[in-house]
């Protein structure tokens, strides 16, 4: 399923110099995560979108609250895994994106 919807840059402090991600999100593959069908991943990576095209993003899943409230607007499919996404560079204004 992919919505294409963004909110400003969660208020992420201590990203990790070696990876660029905020503590508790994952470092991934953009190629890896669009070929399973998260078109977000390319999307937060995107220079167009304030990504640094390096071919790298954060991600964390949605806790249960955060699924069951953005779900309740996004007709997701029963089980589905919902994302947060941003680039692992952490530009001024940069979005994150939910997937």
């Amino acid at each position: 399923m992919s919505v294409g919807i963004a909110w400003p840059a969660m208020g992420a402090t201590g990203s990790p110099p070696q990876t660029g991600c905020p503590t508790a999100w994952d470092t991934v593959s953009v190629a890896e995560w669009v070929a399973k069908g998260y078109v977000s991943a390319g999307a937060a990576d995107d220079p167009v979108n304030r990504g640094n095209g390096d071919g790298v993003v954060c991600h964390r899943p949605l806790n249960q609250v955060q699924r069951d409230k953005f779900c309740a607007t996004a007709n997701c499919p029963p089980g589905a895994i919902i994302y947060y996404w941003q680039d692992n560079f952490r530009a001024e204004h940069q979005r994150t994106w939910v997937e």
